[in-house]
């Protein structure tokens, strides 16, 4: 029996997993969408990165016809700070909050990138933090499940 008269929502269901010594740790299921801004937002996104601020491949011709997925595209966008001080502000933000995720009890957390056409910069970002996350998870041994997917592409 628990009395629920002093608790909130978030309380009760720590208590009711302590009681029932169930841990919700491995059941996170983080997603990563990549998408074009001109074709709309995704649904279901927690956390929405705007990716349109950083120089376009699709104005180089030898990369206009690769995606973000080509090493060619991400090597490109790496070769400005400005990309490298993004990126890195992202795996910051993302290391503090998916403990906090993970602690709250989520079941599902959905990470997207836009850009314009959602073909070389938000898929190229999307692929190296689907990376970051997997490195992420095994060096502090969380467990959570990582999926990627390219919507516009």
């Amino acid at each position: 029996m628990i009395d629920t008269s002093n608790l909130n929502l978030s309380d009760l269901k720590k208590r009711v997993l302590e009681l029932l010594e169930k841990k919700l740790y491995g059941r996170l299921n983080i997603n990563i969408i990549s998408f074009g801004y001109k074709f709309g937002l995704p649904l279901n996104g927690d956390i929405i990165f705007d990716t349109r601020f950083l120089p376009n491949p699709n104005y180089v011709d030898s990369l206009k016809e690769l995606t973000g997925k080509s090493k060619k595209i991400q090597k490109y966008l790496l070769n400005f700070d400005l990309t490298k001080k993004f990126l890195n502000f992202i795996k910051d933000f993302i290391s503090f909050l998916i403990p906090q995720v993970i602690k709250e009890g989520k079941n599902y957390f959905t990470i997207c990138f836009g850009c314009t056409g959602g073909q070389h910069r938000s898929v190229a970002l999307a692929e190296m933090i689907y990376k970051f996350l997997l490195n992420l998870k095994r060096k502090n041994k969380y467990s959570y499940k990582v999926f990627i997917s390219h919507r516009d592409i």
